[in-house]
């Protein structure tokens, strides 16, 4: 008895080694988008172009900028971990999470710049595949019908977005204002509001 439950055991940790050894399939986030089922639950790899702001992750192909999106997710946050796969925080993955997390300052106080980054950021991904055919979707309020789920980034590229930005009102480098509570702060703001009722 002993002997068959250790056959047993071994037999499926075979099984198990040969399943995660099977290589992610290289496609496009296109043909993705084109035939989501026949994705589904399996491991790709992909070159594709992170859009991240304000309730927005996803993936889209940098080559046909005309084809929809998918959902990006990191593996630890995925709500579906029925098959998951183990995210590779390397060396790769934390110059991936600072380019992306790169933002635009502005230089005037009292502005913002909501999804301004820094740069747009293109790379080789691996992860893994979701698709709700039915029911709810992925990401913001459900929307999305395919989700990629990350693994591991590679050879990652980088286009530096500040030159869309006039110099004059936005900084690359945080700014540093004076303290809400000073004289100089009050008597600015107030002779700007002064100015604008003119």
């Amino acid at each position: 008895m002993r002997r068959l439950l250790f056959c047993c055991a071994a037999v499926l940790l075979t099984s198990l080694a040969k399943a995660n050894a099977v290589p992610p399939v290289s496609t496009t986030v296109c043909e993705i988008v084109k035939s989501p089922a026949s994705f589904n639950n399996r491991f790709v790899r992909v070159r594709a172009t992170v859009l991240s702001g304000f309730e927005m992750s996803a993936l889209r192909d940098p080559e046909i900028e005309d084809c929809r999106g998918i959902w990006f997710e990191y593996s630890e946050a995925s709500r579906r971990g029925f098959a998951e796969g183990h995210l590779s925080e390397d060396r790769s993955f934390k110059k991936f999470q600072e380019a992306l997390s790169a933002v635009i300052y502005p230089r005037l106080q009292g502005h913002y710049c909501m999804g301004c980054p820094r740069y747009e950021v293109t790379a080789v991904l691996t992860g893994l595949i979701q698709y709700a055919a039915t029911g709810l979707g992925f990401g913001h309020l459900n929307g999305s019908r395919i989700q990629f789920v990350l693994e591991s980034v590679q050879e990652i590229s980088l286009k530096d977005l500040a030159v869309n930005y006039d110099r004059n009102e936005f900084s690359t480098e945080p700014v540093k204002f004076p303290a809400v509570g000073s004289a100089a702060y009050f008597s600015t703001q107030a002779v700007n509001r002064f100015l604008a009722r003119i």
